[in-house]
């Protein structure tokens, strides 16, 4: 919020504004504050706080020329098309008008981090000096277990398990 530096009066645009918490605090400051999130429950939470908001995605933003400021904390992570939310926002600006946006750092995601790969690990992946394994283990009369070694680590990993006789 300090590299913002709100002014009583200015127009800003919260990009993701989640339960709108934040956003309050800018409204409190006397600033018009304008609140979207892709998210519907969000949304609903942030009104609640009586504030000005709407259920409109990152890359669907229909403003010109409207805002001082843009200001968004921890959500372009999650914005998949990015050049298209790039766009949206510099259109949503008045000329001279500014982007904060807080994204993550070093360390911010640890506990989410460790989170996933126990739960990855619980169900079969795993990763060792950088290599992503795929464990399984059938059970039938005997248990039989393998590690598959992926070399690539691709993002995604589509499995296709068939039910065989009465196994």
């Amino acid at each position: 919020m300090d590299l913002l530096a709100p002014k009583s009066g200015e127009r800003i645009l919260d990009l993701g504004c989640g339960d709108g918490v934040l956003t309050k605090k800018l409204a409190d400051l006397g600033c018009e504050v304008v609140a979207v999130d892709s998210s519907v429950p969000q949304i609903e939470a942030a009104r609640k706080l009586g504030l000005n908001a709407s259920a409109i995605s990152g890359e669907d933003l229909p403003y010109k020329e409207e805002f001082d400021a843009v200001f968004s904390n921890a959500v372009l992570h999650w914005i998949r098309r990015a050049d298209v939310m790039l766009a949206g926002v510099y259109r949503s600006l008045k000329p001279g008008g500014r982007f904060v946006a807080e994204c993550g750092g070093h360390g911010c995601v640890h506990k989410i981090r460790t989170a996933l790969v126990q739960a990855l690990n619980r169900r079969g992946f795993e990763y060792v000096h950088g290599v992503q394994n795929i464990s399984a283990v059938v059970t039938r009369d005997v248990s039989d277990w393998s590690v598959i070694p992926r070399r690539d680590n691709s993002e995604s990993l589509w499995l296709r398990m068939q039910r065989q006789g009465d196994a």
